[in-house]
Formats: C-alpha cells, structure tokens, sequence
C-alpha cells in the first residue's frame, strides 16, 4: 500500500506533470519534423522521376541486346560504296571509306526507338573484316563501335566507348572518346579471323555482322562453325 501510494503521490506532482508533458511535446515535434523532412525527399524523387524518366543512358550493349525490329539486308556488293549508304559529313559526305578488293552489305534495323544500320565488309585477297554499326542522325551517321580483323593486328578487337554513345560526334570515323577493346599490347582471345578450315564468304560475313550485334540470325551448322566463338 505504501508503494502505491507514493506512486500516486508522484504522478499527482506538478513538477513530475510538467516534466511529462514536455517529454510528450519535443517528441511529437521531432517525429512531425522527420515525417515532414521524408515526406519532402519523397516529393523531391518523385518529380525527378517524372523529369527525368525518358531520358535514357545509350550504350552500345543497349543496342545489341535490344529488340531488333525492321531488319533489312542489303544484296552484297564490291562496287564503290555509295554516301546515301553510310554516310559521313565530316569526310564532306563521303562514305565509309573502303578501298578496292572490298565486298560489302548494309544491315539496317531498329531498336529502342531508334534506327541503326551495319557497314559489313570483307577484303577478298588479305584477311580484313569491318563490322561498323552507327545510328542514324538526320542525314548523318554516328559511329558507335567498330569490329575489325586485321592481318597486321593482333586478333579480333573492337573501336568503341562504355558509357553513353549519345556524346559521340557525328559523321567520323573515329570519334573522340573511343577505346580499343582490348588494347593492342593486352590478350586476345579470338587470333584467328575464322576457325580452320574455313574462308571468309558472303554468307560467313552476314552470320558475323548478326553475331556481334544481336540481330536473329539462323545461319548453317558450317557458317555457325566458321566463327572462332561459337
């Protein structure tokens, strides 16, 4: 009884109210400033979302693994390549450049909303290959990667950046920004241009140029064995 009493004694203490009541209010007064501080950042992410919803980072592995829709292919030609098939304002609309012994094919498709075309081309004396892939700008073309094979070179490489191909210059061969993957000094896994007992055709430069950039493809058993990874 005496312990009850002095709890009621205590409770019914002016002092021990008021010290009570402000606990209560500095609690009340930090949870309301921390809801309304979340509360804030909420609305703060929530139009940064919408702002910034469409605006999409592009990168080269974007494109390959992206549906592909409309894919045309062009008949394979060892004519000069023609400016309106590859075009290229800093070259003052010159195409690709290809010299002669070259046989080559347009891929065009699209994907992600945007258009892309495939410059594929293959020397027919030394062991050359060029895969370019560049987006179409207007008239102009945006080079974002380049395959090659080069005799003199050690093994397959590629010309191309990690990050956004959206700041890449327009209508060059090479833009600024661009690395070779992997450098010339590092290793190469892919040596040889084809696995042998193979020659480079038409229909093995397609299978190629479709590989690398994720285009669906449905080439032979022997086209299929032709590339070295496969």
């Amino acid at each position: 009884m005496k312990k009850a009493e002095a709890r009621a004694s205590l409770r019914s203490s002016p002092t021990v109210a008021r010290t009570y009541q402000t606990t209560v209010t500095v609690s009340r007064d930090l949870f309301l400033n921390h809801c309304s501080g979340t509360y804030a950042r909420l609305i703060g992410w929530l139009a940064w979302r919408s702002e910034n919803q469409h605006k999409y980072v592009m990168r080269v592995t974007g494109v390959i693994q992206s549906r592909k829709s409309n894919v045309s292919l062009s008949e394979w030609s060892d004519d000069k390549l023609k400016a309106k098939d590859f075009s290229l304002s800093r070259k003052r609309g010159k195409p690709f450049p290809l010299t002669r012994r070259w046989r080559w094919q347009i891929i065009t498709f699209a994907g992600q909303g945007r258009s892309y075309r495939l410059m594929v081309a293959y020397h027919t004396l030394v062991p050359e290959f060029i895969v370019a892939l560049g987006e179409d700008v207007s008239s102009d073309c945006r080079i974002l990667a380049r395959w090659e094979f080069h005799a003199s070179h050690p093994g397959w490489h590629v010309h191309s950046v990690c990050g956004d191909t959206d700041g890449l210059s327009v209508g060059i061969v090479k833009p600024l920004g661009t690395k070779r993957i992997p450098a010339a000094r590092s290793y190469h896994r892919h040596k040889k241009m084809l696995n042998d007992g193979h020659a480079m055709s038409d229909t093995v430069a397609t299978a190629i140029a479709c590989s690398l950039v994720g285009i669906p493809h449905q080439p032979d058993m022997f086209v299929m064995d032709a590339m070295p990874w496969v």
